[in-house]
This record gives C-alpha cells, sequence and structure tokens, in this order.
C-alpha cells in the first residue's frame, strides 16, 4: 500500500504545472457539482495535494510533504463529523441530488463562476504565470462561489477552504517562507475544525426538526 502511494506521488510530481492546474481546476468543478458528501471530501484531498505538488519545486521539500499532511487532517476533520452527523445520509440530500432545479443551480453557479476566473485570469492581477495564476483564481473564485450559493454547512464549509487555499498559495507563491506556509496551515486547520463544529450543530438542528 505505501509502495503504491509512493508510485503514485512520484508520477504526480512528473507531471507538468500546467497539468497539475488542469487537474486541480477538474477537482474544484467536481466540488460545485457534486451532492455526495464523500466524494466531495475525495475531492478536496486530490485538490490539496495537487496544490502541495504545484508548490513543492518553490519551497523547502518538507513542507510539501507538510502541506499534504495538512489536508489530510482537515479531510479526516470533515470526514469523522460527516459519519458522526448521520443525518447528512437522510432524505434531505437525497432529495437534493435528484432535483433538477439544484443540478441547473449548480451548472449555472459553475457558468458564472468559470467566466469570474476567467476575466480576472486574464487581467492576472498578481503577476503571476498562467499555471499559477489560473489555480489562484479559479480556488478563490469558486470557493467564493461555492460559498455564497451552498444551502447547508458542508458546501459553504468547502467553498471558504477553497478560497482560503486560493489566498494560501497566492501567499506562497509570492512569498515563499516557512512562517508563511506555517500560518496559512493555521489559519485552515482552525477553519476546518469552526466548519466541524457548524455541521454538528446544523445536523442537531436538522434533527430535532424531523422529531417535531
Amino acid at each position: 500500500m505505501n509502495n503504491t502511494l509512493i508510485a503514485l506521488f512520484e508520477k504526480l510530481q512528473s507531471f507538468s504545472p500546467q497539468s497539475t492546474a488542469i487537474l486541480i481546476v477538474i477537482t474544484a468543478v467536481i466540488l460545485m457539482l457534486t451532492s455526495d458528501v464523500r466524494r466531495a471530501v475525495v475531492a478536496l484531498l486530490v485538490q490539496y495535494t495537487l496544490l502541495a505538488i504545484l508548490i513543492g519545486p518553490r519551497v523547502y521539500g518538507p513542507l510539501t510533504i507538510l502541506r499534504i499532511g495538512i489536508g489530510i487532517a482537515i479531510c479526516a476533520i470533515l470526514l469523522v463529523t460527516i459519519r458522526h452527523a448521520r443525518v447528512y445520509a437522510a432524505s434531505t440530500l437525497a432529495a437534493q441530488r435528484s432535483s433538477l432545479a439544484v443540478i441547473l443551480y449548480r451548472i449555472l453557479t459553475l457558468v458564472f463562476s468559470a467566466l469570474a476566473v476567467y476575466a480576472v485570469w486574464q487581467a492576472n492581477l498578481l503577476h503571476l504565470s498562467p499555471a499559477d495564476g489560473l489555480v489562484t483564481y479559479a480556488l478563490i473564485l469558486s470557493g467564493i462561489f461555492l460559498a455564497a450559493t451552498g444551502n447547508e454547512p458542508l458546501r459553504l464549509g468547502i467553498g471558504i477552504l477553497m478560497a482560503i487555499s486560493g489566498f494560501a498559495t497566492a501567499t506562497v507563491l509570492l512569498e515563499q517562507g516557512l512562517l508563511v506556509i506555517g500560518l496559512w496551515g493555521v489559519i485552515e486547520l482552525l477553519s476546518a475544525l469552526a466548519i466541524a463544529a457548524s455541521i454538528e450543530s446544523w445536523a442537531d438542528a436538522q434533527q430535532k426538526a424531523s422529531v417535531r
């Protein structure tokens, strides 16, 4: 198992920045469209891993592993919380998944997000390389769109985490310091804990409402 993971990691490291950027954008698209919470957490974990690989050549080697570790910790927090808050498997989310209106709404949100990303990417306000700029602007803007349109705490929380990842990536690319990376890691972990608490509160409220 460990050998497989190492081989997969080495394969991902061999990707060009452009290929890695495209894969990160694909994970953002999945997160904006999916209704399956476990699939969303897996996509988020893949996104954190790809982000660490993207910035890896620009920072001190072990910091890449640290970034992946932070991503694993965040996704573990969310997954444990989701399993504990069993209401996520209830009919509320099943209805959302089967609703054509919800699907169309998410596609429309994705289209507006893509247009905004393209406009900002063309302007390149931060003067980043095309690949770095695409990732940064895609994460920030799609995260903001997802958080603004999320109707329950997990989607809202994932949107916030994506936006934070975008800001963190931009900061690390522009200011490649250990303190900066550590500070963003703390912010992301605290955000994940706050999101987990929100999910628990929301689940309790849903459960009490269903009992009534």
